[in-house]
């Protein structure tokens, strides 16, 4: 993530601190609107729908809450309440917060491919997509947060989705937790018995 955030400017660089931080569904971030960018949050309530044309390109999101928002950190909420400032149709709630040329939501397999895959790329990052966004969005929120909070943030309507198929292992995290296990008071007096010891 620091190699591809580091070469990424401007609308990349925000579009994919968004995929980080706030865990959206690439058709989720497409659809954003300049009135779901409040001073920490941003609202999920449409998505962009790939394969259908016309008004009915734009609809529901997959998480059923009709009207979600998710935080946003501090920076990324300055930078993006900046970008909203800047914006060449600012005075109008509902264009769209990154629109194609022509004022339009990307279609998700154009913005990967014309635009994403080749900051990766120059990152020397092969295998960028966005389901692997999303999956080290919730692992490395997990860091940070309770599985609660991981959930929320994904907005994932099966508890059990959050830790099946998006939070992984951190190999650190878990050497990290069993020394602070050992070390903890509820393992105090519990030491370790020498190998003399056991052999008697």
């Amino acid at each position: 993530m620091q190699r591809i955030l580091s070469v990424a400017a401007g609308r990349e660089n925000l579009v994919i601190r968004i995929l980080l931080f706030c865990g959206l569904r690439p058709a989720e971030l497409l659809a954003l609107r300049v009135e779901d960018v409040d001073a920490d949050q941003l609202r999920i309530d449409e998505a962009v729908k790939e394969k259908e044309k016309g008004a009915n390109r734009i609809g529901a999101t997959k998480t059923k809450t009709p009207d979600a928002w998710v935080a946003v950190p501090p920076g990324l909420a300055q930078d993006l309440n900046a970008w909203v400032a800047a914006h060449p149709q600012r005075h109008d709630p509902r264009a769209f917060l990154f629109p194609t040329a022509t004022g339009t939501a990307y279609r998700m397999g154009n913005f990967l491919k014309r635009v994403l895959k080749p900051i990766a790329k120059s990152a020397e990052i092969e295998d960028f997509g966005f389901r692997a966004m999303r999956a080290t969005a919730s692992t490395l929120f997990q860091t940070h947060g309770a599985v609660k909070d991981t959930r929320g943030q994904m907005r994932h309507a099966d508890p059990p989705t959050t830790l099946r198929y998006y939070v992984k292992v951190i190999p650190e995290n878990q050497r990290k937790a069993v020394a602070d296990f050992e070390r903890s008071d509820t393992m105090k007096g519990v030491g370790r018995k020498s190998r003399a010891e056991s052999n008697h």
